[in-house]
């Protein structure tokens, strides 16, 4: 589950020249749907804040904000996104964290 303001990992490579790779850190700042969407379906997109994100800025008042869409795999669609606190020691190898 997804919830604004939590830390999540991303699960795969997005935009490698920009930092938006797998194992990306950021917050959760907004999830957007269709207006007629219903439950159980995906967001449109979910705006994260990536702190290393050095593409070209999605919003000027916000240039460290990503918009990450769903991603279809085969029949199945999902927001590749992860919590961060379930980060094992051997994903965190490598990482420098607080």
């Amino acid at each position: 589950m997804i919830c604004h303001g939590e830390l999540m990992m991303l699960m795969c490579n997005l935009w490698v020249e920009a930092s938006i790779v797998n194992d990306a850190l950021g917050y959760i700042e907004n999830i957007l749907f269709v207006p007629s969407s219903k439950a159980p379906q995906l967001p449109k997109f979910v705006i994260v804040m990536f702190q290393k994100y050095c593409g070209v800025p999605f919003d000027r008042d916000y240039p460290v904000h990503v918009q990450i869409p769903p991603i279809v795999r085969g029949n199945m669609g999902q927001i590749p996104l992860k919590m961060a606190w379930v980060l094992t020691i051997h994903q965190s190898q490598g990482m420098t964290l607080q």
